[in-house]
């Protein structure tokens, strides 16, 4: 074996550790890629969550403040006779 062949040998090496690194660090980000996916698809879910909490909310205190109107003035709608 030759300096030579022992260079080309060690270039080989060398070439498969770069390759196997930028492989791993591949998967590893596609897997916190897909992490990360998932975490924001739970955080859109629970967006739509606090909307529709919101709009609960929001729908109830107006359906309160009618009862309460209709109990001060004692009237129902469409019965303003003017």
């Amino acid at each position: 074996m030759t300096i030579l062949d022992i260079l080309y040998l060690i270039l080989a090496l060398g070439f498969l550790v770069i390759v196997s690194s930028v492989v791993f660090l591949t998967v590893k980000i596609s897997r916190t890629m897909d992490m990360l996916k998932l975490l924001l698809e739970d955080f859109e879910d629970t967006t739509k969550d606090i909307r529709g909490l919101k709009n609960s909310i929001k729908l109830g205190f107006l359906s309160t403040a009618s009862i309460l109107l209709r109990l001060i003035f004692g009237k129902r709608g469409g019965d303003y006779n003017v």
